[in-house]
Parts: structure tokens; sequence; C-alpha cells
């Protein structure tokens, strides 16, 4: 990894990208996002442009207003709404999600895109992170603006991390929980 103020988004970002059609169903869509285990993902049309962002907060905001509900496996008939009745815990597995009106990804996406480009420098990625108040961002290939990486605040904390290990802040070799 390049030096700690020289990183870059490729450096960075997670390649393995998940991306998720504009005409997915939510329900295909966050048993995608289960699966992974990961809170959102970027939303491509039929050509893999770049056209949104989906996240659990957008499946909050339609639990919310009554359009899904959480189905535990175990009790598959029994419906859980997740907004009124009952906290889900994610972690541990076992929930598919039901959308009553068969709705699509672009229809609850994020239309309004934050990105970067590859060489874009990690300050530059924190202030875009902090400003808008997100915890994401989409890395771009700047030739065809194809999706190459994302890069969350925990991909910039394991980074932070490492550089610590390395004793590269206060000039001393804490750990991670600096309690050498």
């Amino acid at each position: 990894m390049a030096a700690f103020d020289q990183l870059v988004a490729r450096d960075l970002m997670t390649r393995e990208v998940l991306t998720l059609r504009a005409d997915q169903t939510i329900q295909e869509a966050a048993r995608d996002l289960l699966e992974r285990q990961i809170q959102g993902a970027p939303v491509v049309d039929l050509q893999g442009s770049l056209v949104g962002v989906i996240s659990v907060t957008d499946l909050a905001r339609l639990a919310i207003e009554g359009n899904l509900n959480i189905v535990s496996e175990s009790d598959y008939y029994r419906t859980i709404d997740s907004a009124k009745d009952q906290r889900i815990d994610w972690d541990r597995g076992g929930y598919h999600v039901e959308v009553l009106n068969g709705m699509t990804v672009r229809e609850i996406m994020t239309p309004t895109i934050v990105s970067v480009y590859e060489d874009a420098g990690l300050l530059t990625i924190l202030r875009t992170l902090l400003d808008l108040g997100i915890h994401r961002v989409i890395v771009l290939r700047e030739s065809d603006e194809k999706v190459v990486g994302v890069i969350t605040a925990t991909d910039i904390l394991q980074a932070i991390a490492t550089e610590i290990g390395r004793g590269i802040f206060n000039g001393d070799r804490r750990n991670a929980r600096g309690l050498e």
C-alpha cells in the first residue's frame, strides 16, 4: 500500500463490486445485499451505466411507508413489519424480503450519484464523505465512467488501522487500541 498521505481511491476501494440493475425487483436487490452482507450498492442500467445507488436506508424508508415486509424463513407465513413491530437482527440471517406491489430498484434508489475517479486522493474522499454525510462513494474509471470499485467508511478505517500498526501516527508503535 502507498504511504498514507499518498493513498488514492484505487488503493482503498473494494474491487469486487456488487452492482444491481435498475429493473431488478426489490426482493432480488434485498436478497443480494443480505447475501453479501453489505449496506448498499451501485445501480446500473442495461448498458452498465451508473444510474443511482441503493442502500438499506432506502429499504428502511420503504418499510416505514408500509410497502416492505421482512419475513423470517423459520416462520415464513408470519409477516414481520420491521418498521413497526420488531427489530430485525440482520446478522443472524434467515430473513428475506417481500414487496407486495412488485416495485423495482429504480423506484426506490437514490438517483444522486456521489463518485470519484480512481486517482482521487484520500483527503478528497474523506472530505466528500464528511461534507455530504454519506458512508460510501462509487469509484469510476475516468475513460468510460464505468464502476470499478466502492469505498466505504470502513475501507478508510481499515487503512488508518493499518497505518497505526506501522507507527506513523504520533511517531510511536501503538497497536490499534493504543494499549501499548
